[in-house]
């Protein structure tokens, strides 16, 4: 049940538009030490920056901090960077019926913006109140409790059974509110003075994220921070659900790579290094790779149909080849009764089925006959713009000397049996030559597939087809 509900959010919240939320558009950096001068484009006000330690995602949560805020207002970081204090950023955000564009030059987000960094929520909370009475402290402030929904989400988060949470909000210096959690746990109270630190810390995020005004804008260091990766995947359920339900644009910095792995691809900016610069990784497998770097292994299980045992072989082998086997788990097996038995099947699976992706795959010289009926379908084509068979024996007889030295056999013995084969049904041609060169018809295939890879272009046409794969 929580999993259905996790994927209703991503779902809600892919739909929400800068009518009900803030939309950040785009983020240009400039002179920041350490990163590329870039502009990054970014989806529904709701943006998970991923990377490993020291790939500047911090600093750059200062940064749109600091476009966001004018400088004489707002809490700007203590302990700010030098290179982000001389950096030069804008923000583009749409709400309602207004668009902005952000430098920190003048003026500021008018919504509001919070930073709430791991010092904010955890340790500066409790600094403070180790120097209080608490008991006098607390006399006349009326705590605000938690809500049923809310108490279960932090509960998954924190792995408790809470019975109640409530907060009290005092007022600190410089008009500051800071929260104090009291929490009831079957026969156990205790309060922020006495729990876990990663406790403290959703309890922060919870109370200050449903607090936000309608358009606000957080930015949030490590979420996951003092927890367990059990409680990962439903602490970013939870910053969503009050992203949701309140209309706030979220931009949060993780290095969990089950975190990454939960939250929609569209919605991640995954940094990476690049000749000493970090930089935005983009295309179609910008988050596997980042899932890899951060110590992931991620598959999705699918099940590829196809024409033939050639394409099943050809199919095989580019992935894995092209190290897709890493993303994708999966079986890749034989229609009986061709192309037009996958097109009969794909439209009759249930679109009900998500634990496992089902794909057809059909050799390349069918890419332009697919039907208006058809363009629903979870389609993809062989990279050869012909039958697999013809394009793997023109690339044999273009590349001779290769396919001899791989297999084994002499040059003139191999032409003889092309030649000898040439005539026969495109789908008889293989197994002849394997007849006449005594290889097997897989051996065959792979070696005349390493030539056709070899020659320009086509290594690319691969990585193509793998991406189509990986985004269906």
């Amino acid at each position: 049940m929580r999993y259905a509900k996790a994927n209703v959010l991503w779902k809600n919240i892919a739909k929400r538009n800068h009518a009900s939320a803030p939309s950040v558009d785009a983020i240009t950096l400039s002179n920041l030490a350490g990163f590329k001068d870039d502009t990054f484009e970014t989806e529904n006000g709701f943006v998970c920056v991923c990377g490993g330690t020291g790939q500047g995602k911090t600093a750059l949560l200062q940064l749109i901090q600091r476009a966001l805020t004018s400088s004489d207002e707002g809490r700007v970081p203590k302990h700010m960077p030098a290179r982000v204090e001389i950096a030069d950023v804008a923000v583009k955000i749409r709400f309602a019926e207004n668009e902005f564009s952000m430098t920190g030059a003048a003026g500021e987000y008018p919504a509001g913006v919070q930073l709430i960094d791991l010092w904010d929520r955890t340790f500066r909370p409790l600094k403070y109140f180790r120097r209080q009475n608490i008991e006098i402290l607390k006399e006349g402030i009326t705590p605000t409790e938690f809500g049923a929904e809310l108490v279960e989400d932090i509960s998954a988060a924190c792995s408790k059974r809470y019975d109640k949470i409530v907060a009290f909000e005092v007022e600190a210096e410089d008009d500051e509110i800071i929260p104090f959690f009291e929490v009831a746990e079957s026969s156990l109270q205790y309060d922020s003075l006495t729990m876990a630190t990663g406790e403290l810390s959703i309890l922060y995020l919870a109370w200050a994220l449903n607090r936000g005004d309608r358009g606000a804008i957080f930015l949030i260091e490590e979420p996951e921070a003092y927890l367990p990766p059990i409680s990962h995947e439903h602490i970013v359920r939870l910053i969503a659900e009050a992203a949701y339900r309140r209309g706030l644009a979220i931009i949060f910095s993780t290095h969990s790579a089950n975190i990454v792995d939960s939250v929609p691809e569209k919605n991640v900016l995954p940094l990476r290094r690049e000749a000493g610069y970090s930089v935005v990784a983009k295309g179609p497998q910008a988050k596997m790779r980042a899932l890899q770097r951060l110590g992931l292994r991620p598959q999705r299980k699918m099940i590829l149909i196809v024409e033939d045992v050639c394409s099943q072989i050809i199919t095989r082998e580019m992935i894995g080849g092209a190290g897709a086997n890493f993303w994708i788990d999966a079986e890749v097996v034989v229609e009986p009764n061709g192309e037009s038995g996958i097109r009969e099947f794909l439209r009759r699976i249930p679109k009900a089925i998500q634990s496992t992706v089902i794909i057809g795959v059909l050799d390349g010289d069918q890419a332009g006959k697919v039907g208006t009926d058809e363009k629903t379908l979870k389609l993809v084509f062989l990279p050869m713009t012909e039958a697999p068979e013809v394009a793997l024996i023109a690339a044999v007889r273009r590349n001779m000397p290769m396919f001899s030295k791989y297999s084994g056999r002499e040059r003139e013995r191999v032409e003889d049996a092309i030649e000898s084969a040439i005539h026969l049904d495109k789908h008889e041609i293989i197994q002849r030559l394997a007849s006449l060169l005594g290889l097997s018809v897989e051996n065959i295939i792979k070696i005349a597939l390493e030539a056709w890879k070899s020659e320009s272009g086509n290594r690319r046409k691969i990585g193509k087809f793998i991406d189509r794969i990986l985004v269906l």
